[in-house]
């Protein structure tokens, strides 16, 4: 991000320079033609983000959906457990939801902050699940 906005100013330098000789409309033409492509890059980079990580989550609901089956054909005190461990996924996983939706609609600007944030949230989750796992087939 650094070098992005570093490249930024150096590009708006160089076009103020330039900005009064003929080659200037030539350099004004190409840093817009830059401002463009670097724009479609970082929405691009974003939905193939949130398109992987839908992927990836809809992977987990189907681990916390096989949880959830197991502790309601259990009878015993695990299953209250199990039970209150798969609610507290589900709400995990609204919340994470609701992050998605906002990291989607997020601005450019916006975006490699609320990504930073999705990540922690679904590596939170990720890990849940896979000990909520382990922990319910020890108890078989």
């Amino acid at each position: 991000m650094k070098s992005f906005i570093l490249t930024l100013i150096v590009l708006a330098s160089t076009v103020s320079v330039f900005a009064l000789t003929p080659k200037g409309e030539n350099v004004k033409k190409k840093a817009a033609e830059t401002y463009v492509a670097t724009k479609e890059y970082t929405i691009e980079q974003k939905n193939e983000f949130v398109t992987e990580l839908k992927s990836e989550l809809a992977e987990l609901d189907k681990d916390i959906d096989k949880m959830k089956t197991k502790a309601s054909a259990k009878k015993d005190e695990s299953s209250k457990e199990i039970k209150f461990q798969v609610e507290t996924l589900e709400k995990k996983r609204a919340d994470l939801n609701l992050k998605i939706d906002r990291l989607s609609s997020a601005t450019k600007s916006a975006w490699a902050e609320l990504r930073a944030g999705v990540q922690s949230a679904f590596k939170e989750i990720k890990t849940s699940v896979n000990k909520a796992t382990e922990k319910f087939n020890e108890e078989k």
